[in-house]
């Protein structure tokens, strides 16, 4: 194995910090090549012989590493591998659909195969009066009737086993009843394995030792009783002994055999002894000191530790994991005084966690209300130095809802916050969102105007942690924004570099977020300026990665550009399935540019011949433009409602000609110059049809003189054609 493989399998195992790989990669993409290296590991020695790979309790596995087991199992398909995971059944692991996974339900054991299992495990048969009472009371569950008879084992004499009066006495009511009873024999040693069972299923010797403060040949003695009575599994030579109870279940019942003030006080010294080995360099989970000062009964600083976990596994891309431990720190505040410092505790928590909510949903009543609620905190505790990231989360809740005056209004007051402080970042912020609004509103000179000054205060500001702390990074989605702008302007060439430059910035940050803003924002606005292979392009790449990553607002989006795409090329796609992505959108909660996803709803009906159900989808999205003020897209539904009356079986082009004049004109206000050349060449084409090639003419030579070098707009060849044609005679 290579030494930089080797670092990124000890940093994925806790051996050494994540700070010790190659800072040059992205949290992302240290992950993918820890379980591209891991995998790779799995192959190598499949192709040496057959390999099986046993996971038991997959209900206990974190999401990546249900991901690496994902991933084997696509990549082992042609290979002599086996994965064999075991599950409780109201817990299934959650894994891909792939042709060669197979579920098996396992049944409880019939009377003979667990009458043969306490025979196994005494040895001899058991008198027929106590292994029917130990078959009725374990009922078919393997472990149940081990422990049973491992009791009756170890808790008579022959000859009360013989006598059917002792036979209750003899064979435990429960298996809790058998696990205590094989504890309460231990004598010393059971001390030991409570001590034990505090730290984990799993547990080292040296831990152990450091914590119970026992002599050396005592503990010694304890752990070997506990070996040979099979409760737990060692392994290792001393001092680098690992221990594993030999069943969940055995653990718990050492565990919860404790007095609660006496297991609080074991966790409390399991959590100072960490805490001495992290002061000493040692590299300990948070999420495990978090654990044993919950179990401590120290709310405040499991808190903290939680809230350390959260931070950690968002900066590595987890963030299921993240919102987990933050939701863990939350419910721990709970258990605190209501005080300045337990509100402070609980805002660092909030602020943290808002980013982690807007990756799976801007638009989440959830994330509105965690933001809300840290501003309160804000306010109440008078921080205003931490109000921004705050007010961003808003503008973006705002945003996704289509409430653009309201984004709107919150975007002024950032940008008003970084005048009167003479600060950088909120200026940034502020433009940046300004820009975005009028972008959607309609006033493309003045977005344009506010993303160029967004882009240049961003070369300005050194923050390299905004995009987790504000969501997405702000320099790079404001670059990919004033693309999308320049663009619909008529700069084809600087549009579509800025919108590749900040593509790639995105790949090689890897913020799941970022670049699901990027490829969202800048497929829907290929798709509205018509070019359909570079939409599908990048619809295909958002569709993939939310579902790679769990970005559930903008899985069906992605599903959606894709499928449209698909259907104008002529591909096998069908209406229904078009509008089922549609309407598997619209439940994501994501409302923006609603009115644009229907109208590519509406132009599939059109293309596919049902003018009559494409003019009331238009009319549908004109309804919404006016309602949430997304008048960016005005002129092209008046332009696809003029195509629509030309279709109609009473085809009035009187009405096709108003229905593009106020396309016309509102391009025009909007400066809009690619929704210009589009209207242009369809009232020019109306006017050469009626022998009126002059007014055509007239209308399309300055346009097509603007556009002269956007030779991939399909409209302008077409317009071109128009204008050099010969008059009609």
């Amino acid at each position: 194995m290579d030494p930089d493989t080797l670092l990124l399998i000890t940093s994925v195992t806790g051996l050494v910090t994540a700070d010790v790989v190659t800072t040059e990669a992205t949290p992302r993409q240290r992950l993918e090549r820890t379980l591209a290296a891991l995998l790779d590991q799995l192959l190598g020695w499949a192709r040496q012989r057959p390999v099986l790979v046993v996971v038991e309790d997959a209900h206990w596995l974190d999401p990546t590493t249900l991901e690496l087991f994902d991933q084997a199992l696509g990549r082992t398909a042609r290979m002599p591998v086996l994965i064999l995971l075991t599950s409780r059944p109201d817990t299934l692991p959650q894994l891909s659909t792939h042709p060669h996974l197979t579920r098996l339900t396992l049944n409880r054991l019939s009377r003979e195969a667990t009458a043969r299992i306490t025979s196994d495990v005494v040895g001899t048969p058991l008198p027929p009066h106590i292994t029917e009472m130990i078959l009725d009371r374990a009922d078919g569950v393997p472990l149940y009737a081990e422990e049973l008879a491992r009791a009756v084992l170890d808790a008579r004499t022959d000859d009360e086993l013989d006598h059917p009066l002792h036979a209750g006495a003899v064979v435990p009511l429960s298996l809790q009843g058998s696990l205590m009873a094989r504890l309460d024999r231990l004598g010393p040693a059971k001390e030991v394995a409570q001590t034990a069972a505090c730290i984990g299923r799993e547990f080292d010797h040296a831990l152990l030792a450091e914590v119970t403060a026992l002599p050396k040949a005592d503990l010694t003695q304890a752990m070997d009783r506990l070996a040979s009575a099979e409760l737990v599994f060692r392994r290792g030579t001393p001092p680098e002994v690992q221990y594993t109870f030999k069943h969940a279940l055995l653990r718990d019942a050492a565990h919860e055999s404790l007095l609660r003030t006496r297991r609080r006080s074991v966790h409390q010294r399991i959590a100072d002894v960490l805490d001495q080995a992290v002061t000493q360099g040692a590299e300990v989970s948070p999420e495990v000191l978090a654990y044993h000062c919950e179990e401590a009964g120290a709310p405040e600083a499991a808190t903290r530790h939680w809230l350390a976990a959260g931070k950690r596994n968002a900066r590595r891309g987890a963030n299921v994991e993240a919102l987990r431990c933050l939701e863990r720190a939350l419910r721990n505040l709970k258990g605190l005084p209501d005080t300045i410092d337990a509100k402070r505790l609980e805002l660092d928590v909030q602020q943290a966690r808002v980013p982690v909510l807007m990756s799976f949903g801007i638009a989440d009543q959830q994330t509105a209300e965690s933001a809300e609620r840290a501003l309160a905190l804000c306010e109440e505790l008078e921080v205003t130095d931490r109000v921004l990231p705050l007010l961003f989360s808003q503008f973006s809740y705002c945003m996704a809802l289509a409430r653009l005056r309201q984004a709107l209004e919150i975007a002024h007051r950032i940008v008003g916050l970084g005048e009167s402080s003479g600060e950088t970042l909120p200026q940034l912020v502020g433009h940046r969102a300004v820009g975005f609004c009028w972008s959607r509103m309609g006033d493309l000179p003045v977005a344009e105007r506010e993303l160029e000054t967004a882009v240049r205060l961003a070369g300005t500001v050194e923050a390299p942690d905004l995009a987790f702390e504000f969501g997405h990074d702000l320099g790079i989605t404001a670059r990919a924004y004033l693309g999308d702008v320049k663009l619909l302007r008529g700069e084809l060439a600087h549009g579509r570099r800025l919108a590749a430059e900040a593509l790639d910035d995105a790949k090689r940050l890897d913020h799941t977020l970022t670049l699901a803003v990027i490829l969202r924002n800048t497929s829907v606005f290929e798709a509205l300026v018509g070019n359909c292979h570079k939409a599908q392009t990048l619809a295909s790449a958002l569709r993939d990665l939310c579902v790679e990553r769990d970005v559930r607002q903008w899985r069906y989006l992605g599903e959606l550009l894709s499928l449209w795409a698909s259907f104008r090329a002529g591909q096998d796609v069908t209406l229904d399935q078009i509008w089922e992505a549609f309407e598997r959108q619209q439940e994501s909660g994501f409302l923006l540019d609603t009115p644009v996803n229907l109208m590519l709803v509406a132009e599939a009906c059109f293309a596919a011949g049902d003018h009559g159900r494409s003019d009331r989808m238009l009319q549908e999205a004109l309804t919404l433009v006016e309602a949430t003020g997304e008048i960016w897209v005005r002129p092209e539904l008046h332009r696809r409602r003029a195509c629509c009356a030309l279709a109609a079986t009473n085809a009035s082009t009187q009405c096709a000609e108003r229905w593009l004049s106020n396309a016309l004109h509102e391009a025009r206000r909007q400066g809009n110059r690619v929704a210009e050349l589009r209207v242009s060449h369809d009232l020019a084409r109306l006017w050469v049809e009626r022998s009126e090639c002059w007014k055509a003419q007239d209308l399309l030579a300055p346009t097509c003189g603007w556009l002269a070098e956007c030779s991939d707009l399909h409209d302008l060849p077409e317009a071109r054609a128009l204008l050099d044609a010969p008059p009609v005679a």
